[in-house]
């Protein structure tokens, strides 16, 4: 079955920015009631996300949106219901009744507008309010309208503005209600969006969206389909803007707005006049759907009030509701009032003590079961602002006498470093309130706003005290004075003045310059005092420091005395191409003293135009000029750039506009001569133009995306009257194959090329010659595959057998070379084989050595020991006559002696010894070896 019931609009309440009282568990902000589930509603809540009741209030649990602010709530009336929350996050939706939420088109988000000169930082969109109007077919989802604010901070000063947002697909995706491109300030219904209403279409009256004015209007209004905009105040003055707004969803031409202390206008003919007013600050505002002329208020001040006429006269329909909030030492303050769309005499009223209900139209009411079950009702701090080192006094009240034993209550702090309170305070028994002392830190240097809170079973309360250091400011409305002339100073203290007035200590760092008086009196009660700085002469500009001294604290501002004053500048040329230039002439009001006066130049827009930071006004001269250039390369899309060039010397200040225009040609084409270029080495690119560059040639701006691996120049120019011109491209160290895009920018063209960096790898390990005698060389030679970058390569080497053939650790392949040789050594006598490796880059080659070795026959023929004469005799022969014979100690392998060679293969020896060796060894040199025993004679 089709449910078919379209309301013309759906009441989102949002709290009041200006609405000043401390949250509570129980506080609720925002109400909406389901029309389709009879006694179904829903409660967004500061702090603990959305509640549900399914039983008219009775009772209440959390949704699956906890633990977070809700700035408002909205239902979609058409046939898919949806629960829309406004949150920190931007809007959530829910569609099954708050159990799971999502998030949609509609989220706060980080933008920027470049289109925009002022603009040239992050812009903030936050959303904080909704109103949702249904179609008129009532299958199809709701119409959307959701306030965002954009805000960044300028240099100068913070730049905001609010937007309407539209959605018509149930918030999956969104966009302006009126077009972007145009400055905002235009379009006065944008400038705050803090309360929204909406209504649909009907036969008769077009969609229109409602919001709160500011500066001048209180009110303003679009018609959707048309985009007609219109503002108004209400009554005769601008009362400071809507604080809630409401649409009659009988006759949508109706809207109803409260404010700030002038009560509730009424408008018949959809926002273009207003009328009525009275007493009261308005926090919301519902209509009832059934009964025409019916309407409720709720207040800041005078809880809820009640019309049956469309606003003409309102009366309080307060019972049970007001004097439970008094008895609870609350103000009568109605967050929210909502009216169910069903049962249209049963209203509910959201307050800092919970959710009341009423079943008789506003005639009585009774709390729900979303309220506060603690007797903790306030916490207050006085004062709620001191200077470093003072006490305050915090205080907690409860809402009936603390029983026997007193009641203790829980404090803390935000702050420890700044304000310190004690764990706890107790409330004695009979009492209502107990007061506890805040100490403060003496070492604040800046003011520091600290969140004192009181907690008591499921209340909490908190109070804000505000901790500053004695002096808040030292002002002067120029830091720039000219030499002679006095200046008037302001020094201000964080708090006003006690009796008898503050005296703050004045100096100054060079009293030839600049000379104060010794203090200035702040008298009692006051904040502020003046007094006045006189300079004196000086042929150059010089700086003096201004300090005053108050209660330990310091504040100190530097004033530049100047003896010039610039009168003027002037541009050569208004409007240029960008990459061409131009100059500046500055003109002073005297001559320049000796040494000249320097004239501070700047460019509001460096990207586009730059100048010298300063030029010299020669000594006697009352000019100088200077040279202006402009970056070729615009912002993409964009034909023209505006472009301040402000100067200053002394106290004089003076701006000109520069006119920065784009070029008649454009970037063509960027080609580098190879697609591949090996690490360390060059490849050339070039940049083609459209047509010839004109006088003064044509900058084209480069870049690589990994300079580490690929660098290029800055910039590369195309001469006048050229359409090419050609730049190097260096290749460096990567340890991996690297694709880089080279990038070239001119006047708004981006053309782009790749380069494909390869690495010096290992190609092969040759070793000459492969098979050696043992005990000699053998050359190996490592070979890359592309030549060495610079540095040159280092390549490992290894022998899988050193017993049989060593190498070095490594051999360095020069920079530019793709070989180098190393050296083989083999051991004596030793044979064998030995694998060489080399490994680099990732690669790994080797070769095979083969050590062989012949060795000769060596035979003793006389080994005789006379130990009268201490005297060994040895007499051997070899099969190689070119061979060194040498004999040893066989016990021990130690050198006796070598023998002498007598020729055909005939050795022998004499050799002193004082001990008979008994058994001896003879080597040769060509490996073969004896060994015998020594006969003693």
């Amino acid at each position: 079955m089709v449910r078919r019931l379209c309301l013309g609009l759906v009441l989102v309440v949002l709290l009041a920015p200006w609405l000043a009282v401390a949250a509570s568990p129980a506080d609720v902000t925002s109400l909406v009631l389901d029309p389709f589930a009879p006694n179904t509603l829903y409660a967004g809540t500061p702090e603990r996300g959305v509640f549900k009741s399914a039983d008219g209030g009775a009772t209440w649990n959390p949704t699956g949106l906890a633990n977070t602010p809700v700035f408002a709530l909205g239902i979609d009336p058409g046939f898919l219901p949806a629960l829309y929350a406004v949150t920190p996050l931007g809007v959530l939706k829910s569609s099954d009744g708050g159990d799971n939420w999502a998030a949609t088109g509609l989220m706060n988000e980080l933008i920027s507008y470049p289109t925009w000169g002022l603009i040239e930082k992050p812009l903030v969109g936050t959303y904080r309010s909704l109103a949702i109007a249904a179609r008129t077919d009532p299958q199809m989802p709701a119409t959307l309208y959701a306030g965002v604010n954009y805000a960044t901070a300028d240099a100068f000063y913070d730049f905001v503005w609010d937007e309407v947002n539209i959605s018509t697909d149930g918030a999956y995706s969104a966009g302006p209600l009126l077009p972007y491109g145009a400055d905002p300030w235009a379009y006065p219904p944008w400038r705050t969006t803090q309360v929204l209403a909406a209504a649909a279409v009907t036969p008769t009256v077009p969609a229109s969206v409602y919001t709160s004015g500011f500066y001048e209007y209180d009110v303003c209004f679009v018609r959707v389909e048309t985009s007609e905009i219109g503002c108004a105040v209400l009554g005769h003055a601008f009362a400071g803007g809507a604080t809630a707004l409401v649409v009659d969803p009988q006759t949508p031409n109706i809207v109803y707005a409260g404010t700030n202390g002038s009560g509730v206008y009424k408008s018949t003919n959809g926002g273009v006049s207003w009328s009525g007013g009275g007493t009261g600050t308005v926090t919301s505002l519902a209509v009832d759907r059934h009964t025409l002329g019916i309407v409720y208020a709720g207040t800041d001040d005078l809880g809820v009030l009640k019309s049956t006429d469309g606003g003409t006269t309102w009366s309080a329909a307060n019972t049970g509701l007001t004097s439970y909030l008094d008895a609870l030492g609350l103000r009568p303050a109605i967050r929210v009032v909502a009216v169910d769309p069903l049962v249209t005499t049963t209203v509910y009223a959201g307050t800092a003590a919970g959710v009341f209900k009423s079943t008789d139209g506003g005639g009585t009411w009774n709390l729900t079961g979303l309220t506060q079950q603690s007797p903790l009702i306030g916490l207050k701090v006085v004062p709620s602002a001191v200077t470093r080192g003072e006490e305050s006094t915090g205080t907690v009240t409860l809402s009936s006498a603390a029983p026997t034993g007193g009641t203790a209550v829980m404090l803390s702090s935000t702050e420890t470093a700044v304000a310190n309170v004690p764990a706890n305070v107790t409330v004695a028994a009979g009492a209502t309130s107990a007061s506890f002392a805040i100490s403060t830190s003496q070492g604040l240097s800046s003011p520091v706003t600290v969140k004192i809170s009181a907690t008591l079973d499921d209340a909490a309360r908190s109070a804000a005290l505000t901790v500053v250091p004695p002096l808040s400011h030292l002002f002067f409305w120029t830091n720039r004075v000219a030499a002679g002339t006095a200046l008037t100073g302001t020094v201000g203290l964080a708090l006003p003045a006690a009796a008898g007035g503050a005296v703050v200590s004045l100096s100054t760092s060079d009293p030839a310059v600049a000379t104060v008086p010794a203090t200035v009196t702040i008298s009692p009660g006051a904040t502020s005092g003046n007094f006045t700085v006189t300079t004196n002469t000086v042929t150059a500009a010089t700086t003096v420091t201004i300090t005053a001294s108050y209660g330990g604290d310091t504040k100190s501002m530097i004033l530049d005395v100047v003896p010039t004053w610039l009168v003027s500048f002037t541009l050569g040329s208004r409007v240029v191409p960008a990459g061409t230039g131009t100059s500046g002439t500055v003109f002073l009001f005297v001559p320049a003293p000796p040494g000249g006066a320097v004239v501070t130049l700047s460019s509001s827009m460096p990207s586009a135009a730059t100048l010298p930071a300063s030029v010299i006004v020669a000594a006697g001269a009352t000019s100088a000029s200077f040279a202006i250039s402009t970056n070729p390369v615009l912002p993409p899309g964009v034909g023209e750039v505006f472009v301040r060039i402000t100067a200053a010397n002394g106290g004089g200040v003076n701006g000109l506009e520069l006119r920065v225009i784009q070029p008649a040609f454009t970037l063509s084409s960027l080609s580098l001569d190879a697609a591949s270029a090996a690490a360390g080495t060059s490849a050339t690119g070039t940049v083609i133009l459209s047509a010839a560059a004109t006088a003064g040639g044509a900058t084209i701006a480069l870049s690589s995306s990994n300079p580490a691996v690929v660098s290029v120049p800055a910039s590369v120019t195309v001469p006048a009257g050229s359409t090419s011109a050609t730049f190097p491209v260096s290749t460096g160290a990567a340890t991996a194959p690297t694709t880089v895009t080279i990038t070239a920018l001119y006047a708004g063209q981006v053309k782009g090329t790749v380069v494909n960096v390869v690495l010096a790898t290992l190609s092969s390990l040759s070793l000459n010659p492969a098979s050696v005698a043992a005990g000699s060389m053998s050359t190996g030679t490592v070979t890359l595959g592309v030549p060495a970058p610079p540095g040159g390569v280092l390549v490992t080497l290894s022998s899988s057998n050193t017993a049989v053939a060593a190498v070095l650790p490594s051999v360095t392949v020069a920079a530019g070379a793709t070989s180098a040789n190393f050296s083989v050594s083999t051991t004596a006598c030793t044979a064998g084989s030995a694998t060489l490796s080399g490994a680099y880059g990732g690669a790994s080659r080797s070769a095979g050595l083969t050590v062989t070795s012949n060795p000769d026959n060596v035979t003793v023929q006389l080994a005789d020991y006379y130990a009268g004469r201490d005297e060994l005799r040895v007499s051997a022969r070899s099969t190689n006559s070119t061979a060194t014979l040498q004999v040893h100690l066989t016990s021990s392998g130690a050198l006796i002696g070598t023998m002498r060679n007598l020729g055909d293969g005939k050795f022998s020896g004499q050799f002193t010894r004082s001990v008979n060796p008994q058994s001896i060894t003879v080597r040769s040199s060509l490996c073969g070896s004896a060994m015998t025993a020594v006969r003693k004679r």
